[in-house]
């Protein structure tokens, strides 16, 4: 079931387009748990595409959230009357359409794209720049009384899956955004992180302009899809992104360490 009763018929793109790395599968099902999870819960109904057009102004307007489905490379790279690639004008308009209240979740590999862009790495919270776990890891609850982190009852977990670290150009940090979860240094040694504090963040909320980002780096592996709690956690920070899960403080909190 759905965490909060939508305000109001709520529509989601869900983009995957992949100019980098393919997670083939995981995308596929993503797709499908997805739009599966907005028909059951009634929480919103699901356009799947990877038309550019969907991002022109004009038709962005129908939708209240865009799904990064494991994106990678550049996101709207297109061709100008001269051949060459052309992608301001939809930069221009995704990055106009998230300021102006629009939500974005990213999943996974959604902090691999776009280098060239930095008004897109600072809107994500983070780009991507290792995955030094591909295995089972610990995973710290930073806010066990965050809405958004419900599903997990107050408590940490155990994962396995490709964990990102985004270190690339010091654009995460934890003064920007609200940290969820994260490796837990208790269980899981951190120092191959490349972080002096051992700070692996999986997951976060942050505003961008009058819009609202949810990332988590969990979706490498197919089963992270079928997983009851990480998909209640999606859910969450989606309605919450969307306007519709209330009560959730996105303020951004330091690293706590003992």
């Amino acid at each position: 079931t759905a965490p909060a009763k939508p305000a109001k018929a709520r529509k989601i793109l869900v983009y995957s387009h992949c100019g980098g790395f393919n997670h083939a599968p995981a995308i596929e099902r993503g797709k499908i748990v997805l739009a599966m999870m907005g028909e059951k819960t009634g929480a919103y109904t699901t356009v799947v595409s990877d038309d550019l057009s969907n991002f022109e102004p004009e038709k962005l307007k129908q939708f209240d959230l865009v799904v990064l489905n494991n994106t990678t490379g550049e996101l709207f790279e297109t061709k100008g009357p001269d051949g060459k690639a052309d992608t301001a004008k939809l930069r221009e308009s995704f990055m106009a359409w998230v300021k102006e209240g629009g939500a974005v979740f990213g999943i996974h590999a959604a902090t691999d794209c776009s280098y060239s862009w930095k008004e897109f790495g600072e809107m994500m919270g983070g780009w991507f720049s290792g995955h030094p776990w591909n295995s089972e890891v610990g995973v710290r609850n930073d806010d066990p009384t965050n809405p958004v982190n419900a599903a997990f009852d107050g408590k940490g977990f155990q994962v396995a899956d490709e964990i990102y670290t985004v270190n690339r150009e010091n654009i995460y940090s934890r003064e920007k955004q609200r940290v969820l979860l994260s490796i837990d240094p208790a269980v899981t040694d951190t120092k191959k992180a490349g972080r002096a504090d051992g700070d692996v963040a999986v997951s976060w909320i942050k505003p961008c302009g009058k819009g609202k980002v949810f990332y988590c780096s969990l979706g490498h592996r197919n089963e992270i899809f079928a997983a009851p709690a990480i998909l209640g956690h999606y859910l969450a920070g989606m309605q919450w992104a969307m306007g519709d899960l209330k009560g959730v403080d996105a303020t951004p909190k330091p690293l706590v360490t003992k």
